[in-house]
């Protein structure tokens, strides 16, 4: 087969995955029909939102490729937007990556080799969809030595924003109809497949999204695109409505947040401690607040030494706040030395089940309030050695 032939010009795609309920850390038992994913229960593309997957300065990720996709990505001009399709909810846009390249069968080695990528047929095999489609480990086992290492794309780090919120597309408002009567209902669903578009319309989805100066932006307003593969219709839309790309940029919640845990916030949080400090003491011992920047701390006979940082927020922020937590207990932890249990309270119940999931897959509590008490979660109930922070 001949190879791909190469261009100077650029090309900006929707693509759409396979629907993650679980934010793209890893396999969720994804169902389609037809395609990679219908045929062995999971699908490489389920990695696409883990920070962890990067080589030598570059995000690694992966999608089904088709038709002249390999041809811009040799070349280094591929824009590529991920998007799904939620029921009710309709297309939803996941992460954006530009000056996409295609991994040759060498660097695909490298990459599973530095990144550990055949660890995780653990987890894989562990889906009951997995185990329903080959039936043995055995056969599992022959699959994944042979495909462990398939991820066919990287793209500069700093090129790659995956949203911690899908954010919804309104297909008549990216690409108008000029119909009033026949607005614009939907875009391409098929995973095998990828929607050309031009860049004005991939700008329309994630510009109000991504920082004012992002390099994706950059290279989405830098010219030379090739259009001949964008469809008349989507070629021919008239201007995108300035309301199509509505969502708050993503940077902009995490630096406010960061702001008012620092200045307005301040009296929620002595708030908040004070309440967690209440309801936890008549159910430990060895507690102690604000030591060596640690909100709290406590000893219990089911955990043994735990670590609390709270977490004002605000349903809009509690992912970011779960986020900096993480951050900070790890770095507490590692101070102090020994395996404590480390738990983040936060001021509301997160809004999604893989916020929770957020903390929990990273073997750390969460706790919000609820009633008279709180509503603590658990990863697992795995008692640590007793050392308290110094004073």
């Amino acid at each position: 087969m001949a190879a791909p032939k190469q261009t100077a010009d650029k090309l900006v795609i929707l693509k759409p995955l396979v629907w993650n309920a679980g934010g793209y850390l890893g396999p969720a038992g994804s169902r389609s029909v037809g395609g990679f994913v219908s045929e062995n229960g999971y699908g490489h593309e389920e990695w696409n939102g883990d920070p962890k997957r990067e080589w030598q300065g570059y995000r690694i990720f992966h999608t089904e490729s088709k038709g002249r996709m390999e041809g811009f990505a040799e070349a280094g001009r591929l824009g590529m937007i991920m998007t799904a399709y939620r029921p009710k909810i309709g297309p939803v846009a996941l992460g954006v990556a530009t000056s996409i390249q295609a991994n040759s069968a060498k660097e695909m080695a490298k990459i599973a080799k530095a990144l550990r990528i055949h660890a995780d047929g653990e987890r894989i095999w562990a889906l009951p969809s997995v185990q329903q489609k080959f039936g043995t480990r055995a056969k599992f086992n022959k699959h994944w030595d042979s495909l462990a290492g398939y991820i066919r794309w990287r793209s500069p780090a700093e090129e790659y924003v995956w949203f911690d919120n899908p954010i919804p597309i309104d297909p008549e408002g990216v690409f108008p109809s000029g119909d009033p009567a026949r607005p614009r209902q939907d875009i391409a669903k098929r995973h095998s497949g990828y929607m050309a578009i031009r860049p004005d319309q991939a700008l329309a989805i994630v510009g109000g999204t991504i920082p004012a100066g992002h390099p994706c932006l950059t290279w989405l307003k830098e010219p030379e695109f090739d259009l001949t593969l964008v469809n008349p219709k989507i070629r021919k839309a008239k201007a995108p409505k300035k309301s199509a790309a509505s969502a708050a940029p993503t940077t902009a919640p995490y630096v406010r947040w960061l702001k008012e845990q620092e200045i307005a916030v301040s009296p929620r949080h002595h708030d908040l401690q004070s309440r967690f400090k209440t309801y936890i003491s008549s159910r430990c011992n060895q507690l102690a607040e604000n030591r060596r920047g640690v909100d709290l701390q406590y000893v219990c006979a089911s955990k043994g030494l735990v670590l609390v940082e709270v977490k004002p927020c605000e349903t809009a922020t509690a992912r970011f706040a779960i986020r900096t937590a993480l951050g900070q207990l790890l770095d507490y932890r590692q101070s102090i030395g020994g395996p404590p249990c480390l738990l983040i309270v936060l001021e509301l119940a997160p809004p999604e089940e893989r916020d929770i999931q957020l903390a929990l897959s990273n073997g750390v509590g969460i706790a919000w309030p609820k009633a008279k008490g709180f509503d603590v979660r658990w990863p697992t109930a795995v008692k640590t050695s007793v050392k308290a922070v110094p004073a």
